[in-house]
């Protein structure tokens, strides 16, 4: 009887660690395989709009400062990117739209200071802008079915942000008295192709370090250098074609550990605790700073599809009646940045 039940319990250990074995591999191969990643993708973004549709977004925000934001536009930004890469799917125009009209709300607005200059704060204006200029440029809009006030929101806030910018440039302010270097390269980014020179002199007021010329966290900080918001930056910089490789490969030595294959980057240069910005910190990784470099890696061709492959696995990922969700829907920013990295990676040089 007793060899009988430690023959049952070793076949329960084989067999849990080879199912366990099998599901670390396949999650693992998603981001190497077009095939697989396109099925990632399409659950992650039918998941994501339920998610949204439900308004999870109004409890992220209860999460985040700016959760309800990011939720919506890092969403839109996604669909529209997916679909720019051959990816269609049913009502595309419509999940764009439902979230642009989120961010144009003003239940939206009401979360932000109306008496900055330009009106809401640098955050608002920038993130809402780029993505209205990001849906005009694509081919999605052409189905939109709100155009005329894409157009019109988008005009305004970039006329907003080159009014403040006309006597002299300025750093725009986020909240009231406190200025982010982050949110005004994202406002930096909207702006016409034609205001070349305008978006050259803001970036050279940006406070920078010394030594690496890295952007500085926040204006008035002894210049502290942080991995997630260096790697947004970095993204923004680049995808405007701003000279910044040398940056990048600065930020790649100071804050990217490469272990077999796979990009851990620290949020600190030498220690610190988590906040907002951050995430969950584990020995000076910053998960929101490793999340944020998959996207802005790709864009340097220096794509990881093994980092995105690690944060598939762990986010212990479900896919149900077409949808995929990670962490239990425990954490929906974290879905909505795994799917903006995993649009970057599809067709990269990387897969297979």
């Amino acid at each position: 009887m007793a060899t009988r039940i430690r023959k049952f319990v070793l076949n329960g250990i084989i067999i849990l660690i080879s199912t366990v074995s099998i599901f670390c591999i396949l999650q693992l191969s998603v981001p190497h395989s077009d095939f697989l990643l396109k099925k990632s993708i399409e659950g992650q973004i039918s998941g994501i709009s339920d998610r949204l549709e439900s308004n999870e977004d109004i409890g992220l925000q209860a999460r985040y400062p700016e959760g309800y934001v990011f939720a919506n536009a890092i969403f839109a930004l996604s669909v529209i990117e997916s679909h720019e890469k051959g990816l269609v799917f049913n009502q595309s125009n419509l999940m764009v739209d439902k979230c642009i009209v989120k961010l144009l709300s003003n239940d939206c607005k009401a979360r932000f200071n109306g008496g900055l200059d330009p009106k809401y704060g640098a955050f608002y204006n920038g993130w809402t802008g780029y993505v209205l200029n990001k849906y005009i440029r694509s081919g999605l809009f052409e189905t939109s079915m709100i155009r005329n006030k894409v157009i019109l929101e988008f005009k305004n806030v970039q006329n907003q942000i080159l009014d403040v910018q006309c006597d002299s440039i300025k750093l725009l302010e986020s909240y009231g008295g406190q200025v982010w270097p982050a949110d005004n390269v994202v406002c930096m980014s909207i702006l016409d192709p034609g205001y070349r020179y305008l978006a050259i002199n803001w970036f050279n007021k940006l406070p920078k370090a010394v030594d690496s010329e890295m952007i500085c966290h926040y204006y008035e900080s002894n210049c502290e250098v942080r991995g997630a918001s260096q790697a947004l930056i970095l993204y923004f910089l680049g995808a405007m074609n701003f000279k910044t490789v040398h940056i990048y490969e600065k930020f790649r030595r100071d804050f990217v550990h490469e272990i077999a294959g796979i990009e851990l980057v620290r949020e600190f240069p030498l220690k610190g605790a988590e906040d907002y910005d951050s995430g969950p910190v584990i020995f000076n990784i910053g998960s929101a700073a490793t999340l944020m470099q998959v996207k802005t890696a790709c864009l340097y061709g220096r794509c990881s599809p093994n980092t995105w492959g690690l944060f598939n696995t762990i986010g212990f990922p479900l896919f149900l009646r077409g949808q995929k969700s990670y962490l239990l829907k425990k954490n929906m920013m974290f879905d909505i940045f795994m799917l903006w990295g995993a649009v970057s990676i599809f067709q990269s040089d990387f897969n297979l």
